[in-house]
């Protein structure tokens, strides 16, 4: 599995040191096969991957919005490439991190999911 991690924050050394176990198990060889959401479930023994509803995603920058919250900005952004196995073909997902310990994750035809991983 090949990921690339792009740190978009002023901070990158901060980034990486707060956002240290979200990166991790996106990048655990055992989820190579499965998407973030599974990873970050398994992984997340404090509520594992729980969506919530209602946000818009920009897919040039990354960009969250809510409705009454300010935008915010990603301050990391992960490309991660799920293996193909028997039952499906090799795939990638976008993976951003936000302020406020919220977590983007964008599918190639451009759906996504954002959940909070506090």
């Amino acid at each position: 599995m090949t990921n690339r991690i792009d740190i978009l924050a002023p901070d990158p050394k901060r980034i990486v040191e707060d956002w240290f176990a979200v990166l991790s198990w996106l990048s655990e060889p055992q989820y190579r096969f499965s998407s973030a959401q599974t990873a970050i479930d398994q992984s997340y023994h404090f509520g594992g991957w729980s969506p919530f509803e209602g946000f818009d995603l920009n897919p040039k920058n990354g960009v969250l919005s809510y409705p009454g919250d300010p935008d915010m900005r990603p301050l990391w952004k992960m490309v991660r490439i799920v293996e193909g196995g028997e039952e499906q073909e090799p795939y990638a997902q976008t993976v951003y991190g936000y302020p406020y310990a919220w977590v983007a994750v964008v599918n190639e035809d451009g759906s996504f999911q954002v959940a909070r991983i506090d």
